[in-house]
């Protein structure tokens, strides 16, 4: 069972033969190691594989699970240690402030970009080099039965390699089809369908048969180029991935059920790093690739969601070039832009730079329309009290956030959806409170400010929960008075 989360990237420099750097533990210091390259150089030298437990250990449900049920056990801690070198790779909640030095955390972060990792707990078997042999996750039954499970992955690796040599020693066709079973080993029988040693393979299948008289030659271009979009993806290089994303799901010779099932993780890749532009570019191209599919279907739907975003981003790339010569209120009015094409972009979630980066637009619009004569300088004042408001809402310095909020709708020339900005922000704050009626008085004023924007469905959603509750609540009050009033009774009797 693996839990995603949203995950973080970087890069770390670990000092070998000198003992691990602050934050990390040394291999004769815990059974589970933190210094990867320590325990590379461990297996190494003692002839074992890597056993790497990427987790979130103080949020992850099923990664407590696993260590309760089956790490924390005595029969693994003696069995496993004969033929793995133990990692832990933790990824806790900063808010909680677990200890990990900078240098831990580096390491950790860039792990987890190299290995692809999206879920946890992500458990990988891995050679003394670091290359991916298998993948599982949290398995019930227990330690023991958890131990027989790993070995089974030693066992068919041994097999995998007997294999390799095998397909060697034949030449053209023959190879390819040796090559072809080493794959689906890989794939069904050590969860591993599309690690570096399966691209390898595919890149020799694609050599071996140009003509594709095996007809295997597509289903490996298409892993190959895969491969090669992630790798671009991971270095930021959107432009060139999407470059392979069309040529993967325009491939000659594909089916249109092989085109659409790489759809939908290409989409996701462009979705996690940001790029919209990528992302419904792909979602198009699927959709071309068999229109009338139900497939095709879902994709429809997902450019509607996610059009606007993808337009609100080339614009911003437009309004960056037109913003280097602009001056007084013509940059004021680009900023004014840049501002709501952003916010777009970021369908109001935003990270602490994107956040920083509008406020910052957002107060040199004030001082560039100090006189309001574009009307940007009390647009952007109600902005900024806004979201000043929602920082202390989060706080939880209720009676603080709201003075402010009221101080922003006080202001002249709100607009309407600013006003339900507002409103909105105080309805959640009294939600998350447990005052239903307080916040839903605010929703219904919300909703009134901008019936018809982008937010309104969403509010209406809120209202009627909110409803509902408040309802239970009522219902639940008199069922409560109605007990005591019985009981009232029953006791003057």
């Amino acid at each position: 069972m693996l839990v995603h989360r949203f995950v973080f990237v970087g890069l770390a420099s670990v000092v070998l033969g000198l003992g691990a750097l602050a934050g990390f533990a040394r291999a004769e210091d815990s059974l589970w190691q933190t210094d990867f390259e320590a325990a590379k150089t461990k297996a190494k030298a003692e002839k074992k594989l890597l056993l790497v437990d990427f987790t979130g250990s103080d949020w992850c449900g099923w990664c407590k699970k696993l260590v309760a049920e089956v790490f924390s056990k005595d029969a693994f801690k003696t069995e496993a240690p004969k033929k793995f070198v133990l990692v832990e790779l933790d990824y806790p909640t900063p808010a909680k402030k677990k200890k990990q030095s900078a240098e831990l955390q580096k390491q950790n972060e860039e792990l987890l970009k190299r290995y692809r990792v999206g879920g946890y707990p992500s458990i990988l078997v891995m050679d003394a080099e670091g290359n991916v042999i298998a993948k599982t996750g949290y398995q019930d039954g227990g330690p023991e039965k958890y131990v027989k499970h790993l070995d089974e992955f030693i066992k068919v690796y041994g097999d995998v390699v007997k294999m390799k040599q095998d397909a060697e020693k034949v030449q053209g066709l023959d190879r390819v089809k040796a090559l072809d079973k080493v794959v689906d080993v890989y794939a069904t029988k050590l969860n591993n369908p599309d690690g570096d040693a399966v691209v390898a393979v595919g890149k020799q299948i694609v050599a071996l048969d140009p003509d594709n008289k095996s007809g295997l030659k597509i289903k490996y271009q298409l892993i190959v180029l895969n491969a090669e979009f992630n790798d671009l993806m991971d270095q930021e290089k959107f432009a060139e991935a999407r470059g392979i994303a069309d040529k993967l799901l325009t491939l000659p010779g594909a089916t249109t059920e092989q085109k659409q099932g790489g759809c939908m993780p290409l989409c996701e890749s462009f979705f996690s790093h940001g790029d919209f532009v990528g992302l419904v570019r792909c979602i198009k191209k699927g959709i071309e690739a068999g229109p009338e599919t139900k497939e095709a279907k879902q994709f429809k739907s997902l450019v509607a969601r996610f059009q606007p975003m993808a337009e609100a981003q080339e614009a911003i790339v437009k309004l960056k070039v037109e913003l280097k010569d602009a001056k007084g209120l013509d940059r004021a009015k680009i900023l004014d832009k840049l501002v709501d094409a952003q916010s777009k972009l970021s369908g109001g979630r935003r990270g602490d730079d994107t956040a920083q980066e509008i406020e910052k637009w957002s107060r040199e619009i004030i001082t560039l329309d100090a006189d309001n004569k574009a009307a940007l300088k009390s647009k952007h004042e109600v902005s900024l009290l806004l979201r000043e408001a929602g920082k202390m809402l989060q706080e939880e310095k209720t009676a603080e956030g709201q003075a402010v909020i009221d101080k922003a709708l006080a202001l002249p020339g709100i607009t309407g959806e600013q006003i339900q900005q507002g409103q909105l922000l105080a309805a959640m704050s009294y939600l998350n409170s447990n005052d239903m009626e307080k916040g839903l008085d605010h929703l219904k004023k919300a909703l009134k400010a901008a019936p018809t924007s982008q937010q309104a469905t969403f509010i209406n959603r809120l209202i009627k929960m909110a409803e509902e509750k408040l309802k239970a609540e009522k219902a639940e009050k008199a069922e409560k008075a109605e007990k005591a009033e019985k009981a009232e009774k029953a006791e003057k009797k």
